[in-house]
């Protein structure tokens, strides 16, 4: 008879050691999945800012990521449902846990979080070649203004056909060229 109490006592204690382990992993799968939904919300948020000029897109690597987080973050959730249910699976804590631990390492290892839309030469506008020393001046001129911290707008005018565009082109493609490399 004391063999039956024992191991009915050693199956109750096993049980409830089960269930605080389980516990405890489910907690600190709890506060890893949200160091990694704040990392995820980060990151959303850069490329989203970085994608409002229009000449950046994320990266697929990153778009990937991103889903593969939000999938972490339902998993967690059902398995918090079924725990609910008492259907406890401590294996799956710990696969998730290494799942996070994964996500959050490859995260780091971003290099960029976005490319460039265009190629610099689809960036660059179709200029004529500028012949004229004046044309030539006017260029290094707004060239400096550019660089001066002090002058906020540069205005181009002149009459029909004297080059306006053909300059704003030509530094359009310096620009280009300046930011690119």
């Amino acid at each position: 008879m004391d063999t039956f109490i024992e191991k009915v006592v050693d199956f109750g204690i096993k049980k409830f050691k089960g269930i605080k382990d389980f516990n405890e992993n489910l907690e600190t799968l709890e506060r890893n999945v949200k160091q990694l939904s704040d990392k995820a919300l980060d990151i959303k948020t850069e490329v989203e800012n970085r994608e409002l000029t229009g000449r950046k897109k994320r990266k697929r690597e990153v778009d990937s990521w991103l889903d593969d987080v939000m999938e972490v973050e339902e998993e967690l959730h059902a398995t918090k449902e079924k725990a609910t249910r008492r259907k406890k699976n401590p294996g799956a804590l710990e696969k998730m846990n290494g799942r996070v631990a994964e996500l959050l390492e490859q995260s780091k290892h971003f290099k960029t979080l976005v490319h460039d839309m265009y190629e610099c030469e689809e960036c660059l506008l179709l200029a004529p070649q500028v012949h004229e020393k004046k044309s030539k001046q006017n260029i290094e001129t707004i060239w400096m203004w550019l660089q001066d911290d002090r002058i906020s707008s540069i205005g181009i005018y002149g009459i029909e056909g004297v080059g306006k565009m053909t300059l704003a082109k030509h530094i359009h493609n310096r620009l280009v060229d300046e930011t690119h490399y």
